[in-house]
């Protein structure tokens, strides 16, 4: 009955359920819009702008000219490069907020992408006089000159903004990113410095920035005096001259360096803390022997000593560092006996292993010395190293048993790190050395898959492609034989003996004698043989002009030609065939920029 009554009611009003129900307007489905907007984004950074702008047009009519679907309207515009119909969007926008400087802005850009300069300066000029006080107006037209190459535009823009909003501080960063690119170091400096006046808290990132420009600078005094022109304008001076200080290291001018840090401790009055961080930052440029008498002076200066271990630890490995081998030892005996940090104790007892392994060749004391750390070593970082190390010597002495042992318990733990993946490798090269290669190739494969991008991973890399290339049949025993030879003089440091090895006449007939005739050739390269490595190289490529390794050679051999300037044209040659063949390839960038190094020096001669 009251279904017939809203029935009767409809006509006589003349319309129908069906006529009303489609005049109510129901609100957008959120999910829906959103769902299609990310289509939208995806079309875009696939270049499908027809699709995308058919998704637009679907979107507007149902939910009006949003901010969102306007934005994406501008992109798809200004990427296809339908200008008229971005103009006309922008102008749309103006009618409802007049004189947006932004929109001014955004419409210079428009006029200057036709080609009509004179208009995009006059509406980029009125955008920041009519927004003089909106930061955003200066970013955002420094921006598209930036974009153009208007280097000079930019930063008169930036200057500009400064000064409209009395900020002596404001666009520091932009502007020195500016005159860093154009080689202005003094101005870059003066920047920098700006900027640390109001961001104490980005001295390092500063720091880092301007020791990088000494790299690049024809003339590092004007840095230097540029910084010391700021000393005066300065409230806080001492951040400025811990930067003079290592910019003097930098220089290797260490008296001057020494002399800045030794005025900041008395001026501190720190106890001499100022002379320890002076000696962490001589270790740090590899300036060992003034690191040392840094240290001594801490020592002798500081009344507390609450650095003593730390900064006698520093020493000894300073020592360490310089050639002063016995110095070194005493040192890190001392510490062994007297150091109260554990962490500092398990280091020196670790650095004293290491010192009779590397520096005096003698891994029976290095195992002893290492196997006395380890029963009263505590910090876990310090016990792997050493049982990684030790294993290494064992292997070095033809003990594979206790080696093994050793890297077993490593890679049970849990912690994966260097000497997770070093033990893994290590383990391949006891299985490959007794002629397991079913379990070389598994460890190796792990490493590979672990840690992909690790110190380890190439040559484990090597020898996978090697083991891969030949069935372990009792045929091929003998090459296998020889290659683990070579694999394990590699491993032991012994480059020239591993390549001698690989150059065994009967690998030439064998399923491995191309990773021979490479593998041979880069290990006389590594080992500074280079003369052999050329003619090796030389050899692959005319043997294997499709081999696997082919596109390295090239490499090699032009990184070889490179280090004589009478050779560098056959450099040039090497490195333009790669990007000529392989386009693609694994070492094509590092092609490139070695050819672009050699180009940016100029003709020969």
């Amino acid at each position: 009955m009251i279904l017939f009554q809203i029935f009767a009611i409809c006509l006589f009003w003349g319309f129908s359920l069906t006529s009303a129900y489609g005049q109510i307007k129901f609100p957008p489905d959120r999910d829906y819009i959103n769902k299609e907007l990310r289509t939208v984004n995806s079309l875009i950074r696939i270049g499908d702008f027809p699709r995308a702008l058919a998704y637009l047009d679907n979107l507007k009519g149902i939910a009006g000219e949003t901010p969102q679907i306007e934005s994406l309207y501008k992109i798809v515009y200004l990427e296809s490069k339908m200008y008229p119909e971005l103009e006309r969007l922008i102008i749309g926008q103006m009618t409802k907020s007049p004189g947006n400087p932004l929109l001014l802005a955004e419409l210079g850009n428009v006029r200057f992408l036709v080609d009509d300069s004179r208009a995009a300066d006059s509406l980029w000029n009125l955008a920041l006089e009519t927004g003089k006080n909106n930061k955003a107006v200066y970013i955002y037209v420094a921006a598209y000159k930036l974009r153009y190459g208007d280097y000079n535009g930019a930063r008169d823009i930036y200057l500009r903004g400064r000064k409209e909003t009395n900020d002596p501080a404001l666009f520091s960063q932009e502007l020195a990113g500016i005159f860093v690119s154009q080689g202005d170091y003094p101005d870059a400096v003066r920047e920098y410095m700006n900027q640390l006046g109001s961001s104490p808290y980005m001295q390092s990132m500063i720091s880092v920035k301007i020791l990088g420009m000494m790299d690049d600078s024809s003339d590092p005094d004007k840095i230097i005096s540029a910084v010391k022109a700021e000393i005066s304008k300065a409230q806080s001076k001492d951040p400025i001259y811990e930067l003079l200080g290592d910019l003097y290291i930098k220089q290797g001018k260490m008296k001057e360096a020494f002399a800045i840090f030794r005025d900041l401790s008395e001026k501190r009055s720190d106890d001499g803390n100022s002379l320890y961080g002076f000696a962490q930052r001589c270790f740090d440029f590899r300036a060992y022997s003034t690191a040392i008498e840094a240290v001594d002076e801490y020592l002798v200066v500081s009344r507390k000593k609450d650095r003593k271990e730390s900064a006698l630890l520093l020493k000894a490995i300073s020592l360490r560092s310089s050639g002063q081998i016995e110095s070194s030892l005493a040192e890190f005996g001392s510490l062994v006996q007297s150091a109260m940090d554990y962490r500092i104790k398990d280091e020196a007892g670790f650095q004293i292993g290491s010192i009779w392994s590397d520096e005096k060749d003698d891994c029976e004391q290095a195992i002893n010395s290492w196997r006395t750390m380890l029963t009263r070593a505590r910090v876990q970082e310090f016990r792997r190293q050493a049982m990684v190390e030790l294993a290494f010597c064992e292997i070095k002495m033809n003990r594979y048993a206790p080696a093994e042992t050793l890297l077993n318990s490593v890679i049970t733990e849990a912690i994966q790190d260097q000497n997770h993946e070093q033990s893994f490798f290590l383990l391949g090269e006891l299985a490959l050395y007794r002629g397991d290669y079913t379990a070389a190739k598994d460890y190796y494969n792990q490493l590979v898959r672990k840690n992909p991008k690790g110190v380890f991973a190439n040559n484990a890399l090597s020898r996978l492609g090697a083991l891969n290339n030949m069935e372990a049949t009792e045929e091929n025993r003998p090459y296998y034989e020889i290659f683990a030879s070579a694999m394990r003089s590699q491993t032991a440091g012994h480059l020239s003996d591993a390549a001698r090895i690989l150059t065994d006449s009967r690998l030439e007939k064998s399923p491995i004698a191309q990773d021979a005739l490479f593998y041979s050739a880069a290990f006389y390269m590594q080992a500074g043989e280079n003369k052999e490595a050329l003619g090796l190289f030389r050899r692959y490529i005319e043997a294997y002009p499709e081999g696997f390794y082919i596109d390295r050679a090239y490499l090699f051999t032009g990184d070889i030609y490179a280090l004589n300037k009478e050779t560098e044209s056959k450099a040039r040659e090497a490195y333009d065939r790669i990007l000529e063949l392989y386009s693609g390839g694994p070492v094509t960038e590092l092609a490139r920029e070695r050819l672009n190094y050699l180009e940016s020096k100029g003709p020969i001669g």
